[in-house]
């Protein structure tokens, strides 16, 4: 998954797939969200949903940050708060299909 995501990332930048299509900045996110939510759920083996959520709003913060001060993307609410919202999405998704996968042991 997570290769995926730096594939997907570097298609968006050398691609201008963030430019050309209005979805695949939330597909990347998404998939962010998802990577960050899986890891935490797997070092921690935790039943709940909250701190692996707390981790991906903590590193989608980081990356907003990261994006203003260090690439220079201009910031927007809506943009950072969508953004927040399909990593938060992709971890649940990712947590959910990983509870259900591992239903049995």
């Amino acid at each position: 998954m997570l290769s995926g995501l730096l594939i997907a990332h570097t298609l968006g930048i050398e691609g201008k797939l963030y430019y050309i299509f209005n979805w695949y900045d939330f597909f990347t996110h998404w998939l962010g969200g998802g990577c960050v939510g899986l890891c935490v759920y797997a070092f921690y083996k935790t039943y709940t949903y909250i701190v692996p959520v707390i981790f991906v709003w903590i590193s989608s913060a980081m990356w907003e940050f990261f994006e203003f001060y260090v690439v220079l993307v201009p910031w927007h609410f809506v943009d950072a708060f969508s953004d927040v919202v399909w990593a938060t999405l992709g971890a649940l998704m990712s947590i959910t299909i990983a509870k259900y996968l591992n239903r049995s042991e």
